[in-house]
């Protein structure tokens, strides 16, 4: 029997049976395959029905053409997973997905293609897109409800509001008619900030967002009347980018966002319940002041569930209310806002109440800087009742004319709900404040009171056929819900994990510094530099060589359109690194007399996965000169036209190339003029990120050039720059060559051979070399898997002392480290570790020495 899914004001509808979303992220691509069951049984009892996964193009097509769905990548299996677990599943297909993924999703390979324009209406574009749904989309529609399996909803695109404009719809359509064609029947859906993009004919619009709930889901109420108020994306915290902070967000903080969700009728989806890794070089890249946001390989993000599956104090308050959405969802999911029809008198508290078929919910805010002891009482004082605590900033919900059996109907508790289980129904409060429930037993008044207790055994009352607990906050937390007809049981500590053994020391060989490299044969010639990607160097390192005549004297190298970040050697010696969080342009090189062997490794930190920026190439992208300088510029002055413009003096003289680094831009348009030419227009830092580079030279004339800013309104701030000057003739003009990895090693995720095993190793020097340059280190240790019988602490390599580089353990690489932070251990899933010996690579930039790497518990983890 075919299952119908539809979308109205208030919910989904399965079969006419309404669904109140309680859903959560899990990205299973970041996830090691082996660990997917355990965290999707940790996400069941966390009280999700839902599981949301985007689909990034580039994993399952690295090299165009070559398609992989198995290990981490087999999709198929993870949504059959989550239908074996009883999970309903949203999929959100790309081509463009952001999650802060390189590239957004899309293929590296798109970024060698001809007249291509990304997330537009472009024949090119598009023709690849239908070709790599000719490939995904039977995968997905054979796991529709609609075919019998959990698929619920499909998303077209991402927060196309962000990045695309009104006449651009015709690209949405395509995408949406793509789906359709391939015999997409279940609801499709869109997202955006509320207020924010368009409708797409056929399609519900939701909204990603991480506070001010009420107001965000009237907003796109307002928007579309008729379809039900989903938040899809539920930011629980942020992701984490090298060089920035620990991003968090307290538990208690967002178990009250999602009851200000379910006060506006909302639904929500958890972005991110399980947090996981970005293995490989597959960290993305999105806004941020001087060079943009480089994302860590940990994706953790702060998640209830983190990187490792480790459950934290976010999944225990979470939980509260997704059991209480879920197990009584007949109170949300059908439910309109009333007026008030209870007051909680000398306090100043916001009360809001939703009505259902089924009952009255009282969600009762306390905006004041002070917590308030609670008073309930109906309009016509037939009820009073204590009702404890509110914390400043909180939120409580409290159930009101609710049938909890045929004889027995609860017309107010006190206590806050979180667990329906048919005849026990489960409530909390803060330990020592008063509870009261008011009931109808087979029509007599009954009300029963009492303390919350501060032990673990709840207080109980037995009215009817009903049992009531009232369990202390922290106690609840911990409840665990049976999965079929079982009582609860109570674990305090989720986190239990058998007797650990010890981890063992590890003990490191060094290869020889990666100079030797200078002389590594290439196919790729040029006149000029290539993009790392017309090399093959999808990700990850490549090197260019080449040479140059000089008479001794130190200079400084001048190389033009850096992306991301060049360190410099010459003639074996690393001479300094220009780029991100590095100089503009210019290092300091030491030349010999005659020929000098030049070598610059490149490393691609990741691309755009935000921004029209998106398809970005790397690499070395302009061409070197010596001879360079800073050039030291006047100050901003205001513009003669009194319209809130600045003007910039910019010196010039015959025979100099300019290179300028403009920065700290914001969400205002501005446009950046030289002699009436537009030379660059920033629309905002969420199309074009804070910052741009150009070489000005073709535009300047002798003498003093004048740099116009013009705003679309005033600026609390000018724009920093940072200039340099270089001779024109000066240009390096020996052909290069190019080689992609460190040592030939492929970008992706898994490395079947080790180019870096056939280097020479040897023991590292006590004390180490103080010589700078790039180095692999090679370990070798035992540590079995633990299996799936034991629960082993999760294990992590502490990177004390490194600099910056990768880790690659028994073939998968763990991801990159730098000692920017905030990142300072890689994770190493169980799964990846070898029943006889595990062989452990270093690759280190500076290659500083790994005496201090150490294996770690995440349970000691500091």
């Amino acid at each position: 029997m075919t299952t119908s899914v539809q979308i109205d004001r208030h919910s989904v509808l399965v079969d006419g049976q309404r669904l109140q979303l309680v859903s959560g992220a899990v990205h299973y691509f970041r996830i090691p395959r082996d660990e997917w069951e355990s965290r999707l049984d940790d996400c069941w009892q966390a009280g999700l029905n839902t599981i949301e996964t985007i689909v990034p193009w580039n994993v399952h097509e690295y090299h165009e053409g070559e398609y992989c769905f198995s290990g981490n990548r087999d999709l198929a299996a993870f949504i059959d997973l989550c239908h074996s677990r009883g999970f309903f599943v949203i999929v959100r297909p790309s081509p463009y997905i952001c999650g802060e993924w390189d590239n957004g999703g899309l293929p590296f390979w798109l970024t060698q293609k001809s007249d291509i324009a990304y997330r537009r209406a472009n024949p090119v574009f598009m023709k690849y897109i239908s070709r790599w749904h000719e490939v995904l989309l039977p995968l997905i529609v054979s796991r529709q409800v609609s075919s019998g399996g959990p698929i619920l909803m499909v998303q077209i695109e991402n927060e196309y509001g962000y990045f695309g404009d009104a006449d651009e719809i015709e690209y949405m359509t395509f995408l949406r008619d793509e789906l359709l064609r391939h015999g997409v029947t279940v609801p499709l859906i869109t997202c955006d900030l509320p207020g924010n993009g368009w409708l797409v004919d056929g399609a519900t619009k939701c909204a990603n967002f991480g506070s001010n709930f009420r107001e965000g889901l009237r907003v796109l109420a307002d928007e579309q009347p008729d379809a039900f108020r989903f938040v899809s994306e539920l930011w629980l915290a942020w992701f984490d980018h090298w060089g920035g902070e620990h991003h968090t967000r307290s538990g208690r903080n967002v178990g009250n966002a999602l009851k200000e969700v379910l006060a506006a009728g909302g639904h929500y989806n958890f972005y991110m319940w399980s947090g996981g890794t970005n293995f490989g070089y597959y960290g993305g890249r999105t806004t941020d002041d001087e060079f943009g946001a480089f994302i860590t390989a940990s994706y953790d993000y702060d998640a209830p569930l983190g990187e490792t599956g480790v459950i934290t104090e976010k999944f225990h308050e979470c939980r509260l209310v997704n059991w209480l959405a879920q197990s009584y969802q007949d109170l949300f999911v059908d439910s309109d806002e009333t007026p008030v029809t209870w007051r909680v008198p000398e306090t100043d508290v916001l009360l809001t109440e939703r009505l259902s078929p089924s009952g009255r919910t009282i969600f009762v805010r306390n905006d004041t800087p002070n917590a308030v002891t609670l008073r309930l009482e109906n309009h016509d004082d037939s009820v009073r009742a204590k009702a404890g605590t509110l914390l400043a900033g909180e939120t409580r919900i409290f159930l009101s004319d609710v049938a909890l059996s045929p004889t027995v109907k609860l017309r107010l508790a006190t206590a806050d709900a979180f667990l329906n289980l048919g005849k026990e129904h489960l409530f909390y409060g803060e330990p020592g404040d008063t509870y009261e429930f008011h009931l109808t037993v087979e029509g007599s008044v009954t009300v029963l009171s009492g303390t919350v207790p501060n032990g673990q055994e709840p207080a109980r009352h037995a009215v009817g056929d009903v049992t009531l607990y009232v369990f202390a906050r922290e106690v609840a937390r911990s409840v665990r819900v049976p999965k079929e007809h079982a009582s609860f049981t109570v674990q305090m500590d989720w986190n239990q994990y058998d007797q650990q053994g010890a981890l063992p020391a590890l003990s490191f060989e060094q290869a020889e510094v990666l100079s030797a490299l200078d002389t590594r044969t290439s196919d790729w010639k040029s006149s000029h530099p290539l993009p790392l990607e017309d090399f093959g160097a999808y990700q990850g390192y490549g090197w260019y060589h080449t040479s140059f005549v000089s008479d001794g004297t130190p200079t400084r190298l001048v190389l033009e359109s850096v992306h991301d970040r060049a360190t410099v050697f010459l003639n074996g010696r690393r001479q300094g690194v220009v780029g991100a969080f590095a100089p503009f342009a210019l290092c300091d090189i030491e030349p010999t007399p005659g020929v000098n062997r030049l070598s610059v490794l490149l490393d691609n930190l990741g691309r755009y996965c935000f921004t029209a920026r998106l398809g970005e190439r790397k690499g070395l992208l302009g061409n070197a000169y010596l001879g360079g300088h800073e050039l030291a510029l006047p100050t901003w002055t205001p513009s003669e036209l009194d319209d809130g413009g600045l003007n910039l003096r910019i010196p010039w003289e015959h025979g100099e190339g300019i290179l300028l680094r403009v920065f700290g831009l914001d969400t205002t348009p501005i446009e950046f003029y030289l002699h009436g030419h537009l030379i660059y227009k920033h629309r905002s830092y969420n199309d074009d990120d804070r910052f741009f580079e150009v070489n000005v030279t073709k535009w300047l004339r002798p003498g003093d050039n004048i740099l116009e800013v013009r705003p679309a309104k005033s600026l609390e701030h000018p724009p920093s720059i940072k200039a340099v000057r270089y001779a024109l003739d000066q240009q390096l003009t020996e052909p290069w060559t190019m080689a992609a990895g460190v040592v030939g090693e492929s970008g992706d995720v898994e490395i079947s051979t080790h180019p870096f095993a056939a280097l020479s190793y040897g023991p590292v020097p006590v004390p180490a070399e103080n010589r700078v340059a790039p180095r692999f280190f090679r370990s070798h240790f035992k540590l079995a898997p633990a299996g799936p019988t034991v629960r082993r602490h999760p294990v992590k390599l502490k990177l004390t002392g490194l600099g910056k580089g990768s880790v690659w353990l028994n073939g998968h690489h763990l991801g990159r480290y730098w000692s920017a932070g905030p990142q300072t251990a890689l994770y190493i899933p169980d799964s990846y570790l070898s029943e006889t010996s595990n062989e452990l690579y270093i690759f280190d930039e500076e290659g500083r020495s790994p005496d201090q790497v150490h294996l770690l518990y995440e349970a000691h983890f500091c």
